[in-house]
């Protein structure tokens, strides 16, 4: 049995007449509930909160219909095609009904596009929120999976990449890297990330292939991954890190104009935040796609549209029949495989995708949270003269750290004793030096501490005024969450 689990992050908007609050979110095919190999489609699991006052409502897009579930698993078309929030809470699918039903059979074979309506009497109180979790059946294994990064935009020198993986049994994850220095317009072929540790880099993507050995007993999964480098330009006698946190890339399918982000984090000291936002027009699916037949030999066939495709949204097929052993290449616009001869070779894929044009955003508020966070707030609206078909947004956050020295530090009064003092930075690699009375005291006489960099423990005569030399760098600054609105 697979889960298909879909959760995606919701666009609020507050109703100016009516105060209250209401998000619409539509997840387009490619990004819903994929049952392209299920065989066997046997009932749903609804996660997420539905406060006192509040509503939420689910529709399904099935072959560019808009469809809700009856308690038979049968289907029917919204009287509304194009969604609003008040449309799809009166003509969908309450989420607590969803688990009656236990089977879809018009959804079997098919990518299912996902809405979700959500409205709370309050603006200021709880909001509510909706997940679908599909439980399917298929006959066919699939041992491998590959997923692509967004691009990074670098232009400096890269020195670290961390990226968070989970195995269990036999599983495994590959990580591969490309760098592009033209903005995207060609590419490296992928190779080990580490190899670019170093090196002065324009553009880069990641890509994780999935791998397992035992269907239901094997687990391969990337987490999380994090680029750290210093920008070209940077000065030479203070070194900066950086470290770029880029959402989820969303599709709202409605023009939009404005980003409202609010980042909830640790205090900042001696670091920065800054935060941009990138404004797209909207993306295309091609579905079924007939690219050529095959010739029982490995052949290349060109996508009919070209342009921006997005690499883990292809999917290939002969006859019908889905098929993984195949190479795409998005750059070309070609895929490539082996198909029987005279047999009919279709693929589906998203194309229009464009590089992100990040726009920094305003820092329009920053403050202390009740409970000890700092509450930073960006805003950015598209100029009126630039406002087109602009559907497609995400958010990229930048933590940036400083690396300096300091000399002749006054750190306290000696005791005749081991005392722990705290230095004003976080010592960087134990390259400090430490003086009483202006007399270098020996290492085995002080140590840094293993949990706090900042605090060090000295043995110093009594009366003796201790300084240090060292080199310090900041601490990265923590988030805790951030919340993005676009409207």
């Amino acid at each position: 049995m697979a889960n298909i689990t879909t959760i995606e992050p919701i666009r609020y908007g507050q109703h100016a007449l009516t105060s209250d609050a209401s998000g619409l979110i539509i997840i387009p095919p490619t990004y819903g509930l994929d049952y392209s190999l299920a065989t066997t489609i046997n009932g749903f699991t609804i996660a997420g909160e539905a406060p006192e006052n509040t509503s939420r409502a689910v529709a399904f897009l099935l072959s560019e219909t808009w469809v809700k579930l009856n308690s038979d698993g049968s289907t029917a078309a919204l009287p509304t095609q194009k969604l609003t929030v008040d449309s799809l809470l009166a003509e969908g699918n309450a989420p607590e009904d969803l688990p009656a039903v236990t089977s879809v059979p018009s959804f079997t074979g098919q990518r299912i596009g996902l809405a979700y309506a959500l409205w709370a009497e309050d603006p200021e109180g709880d909001m509510p929120s909706v997940s679908v979790v599909g439980n399917a059946i298929s006959n066919q294994t699939v041992l491998t999976q590959v997923e692509a990064s967004p691009t990074f935009t670098i232009n400096g020198v890269l020195k670290v990449v961390d990226t968070r993986t989970d195995t269990t049994g036999g599983g495994s994850v590959l990580t591969e890297a490309r760098t592009s220095a033209d903005g995207g317009s060609t590419w490296t072929e992928w190779g080990d990330p580490e190899e670019l540790i170093g090196t002065d880099v324009g553009s880069m993507q990641l890509r994780a292939t999935l791998t397992v050995v035992t269907p239901n007993s094997d687990a391969a999964a990337i987490s999380s991954a994090a680029l750290t480098y210093t920008p070209d330009g940077a000065s030479s006698t203070s070194e900066i890190g950086t470290v770029s946190v880029v959402s989820l890339t969303e599709d709202w399918h409605d023009d939009l104009s404005v980003c409202n982000l609010t980042l909830y984090h640790q205090p900042l000291v001696n670091a920065s935040i800054r935060a941009y936002v990138a404004f797209r027009n909207e993306t295309t699916y091609a579905t079924r796609e007939v690219v050529g037949t095959g010739t029982g030999a490995p052949q290349a066939y060109t996508f009919v549209h070209q342009g921006g495709i997005k690499l883990d949204t292809v999917q290939a097929y002969v006859d019908g029949v889905q098929v993984y052993n195949f190479t795409a290449d998005t750059a070309a616009g070609t895929i490539t495989l082996t198909a029987a001869a005279g047999s009919l070779v279709s693929v589906n894929y998203e194309y229009g995708w464009e590089s992100e044009d990040w726009r920094q955003m305003t820092l329009s508020e920053n403050r202390q949270s009740v409970n000890g966070q700092e509450q930073s707030r960006f805003v950015y609206s598209i100029p009126p003269e630039q406002l087109a078909n602009q559907t497609v947004a995400t958010v990229k956050i930048e933590l940036e750290t400083k690396e300096d020295s300091v000399t002749n530090e006054t750190v306290g009064v000696g005791t005749g004793s081991a005392k722990s003092y705290r230095l004003s930075h976080y010592v960087k690699d134990q390259s400090i030096a430490l003086f009483a009375n202006g007399i270098n005291i020996q290492t085995g006489n002080w140590f840094i501490s293993d949990v706090d960099a900042q605090v060090v423990t000295v043995l110093a005569p009594q009366g003796t005024t201790i300084t240090a030399n060292y080199n310090w760098i900041s601490e990265t600054p923590v988030i805790y969450k951030y919340i993005a609105i676009f409207a």
